[in-house]
């Protein structure tokens, strides 16, 4: 838990809109910096911020692949490849 006065917003699947809209029309490789201005603000003020995405690529590709950043996340390059 963060310190007081801060407050615990974080949920699963708070970044999935942000990395979706980012990455919509990629074909293969979608390249995007964390970033908690389009998440809507920070989930959990004064901690360290780790970041993971689960995704699938177009077509008939259905292995999900997993991206991890550790904390500091914020800032960081994040790459989705489907090559």
């Amino acid at each position: 838990m963060p310190p007081a006065p801060f407050t615990n917003n974080y949920c699963p699947g708070n970044a999935t809109l942000a990395a979706r809209q980012h990455c919509l029309h990629s074909q293969f490789d979608c390249e995007y910096n964390v970033s908690l201005i389009r998440i809507g603000g920070d989930p959990v003020a004064g901690m360290s911020k780790d970041y993971s995405v689960e995704y699938r690529c177009p077509r008939k590709d259905t292995t999900v692949r997993r991206v991890y950043v550790p904390g500091e996340a914020y800032g960081q390059p994040v790459l989705l490849s489907c090559r």
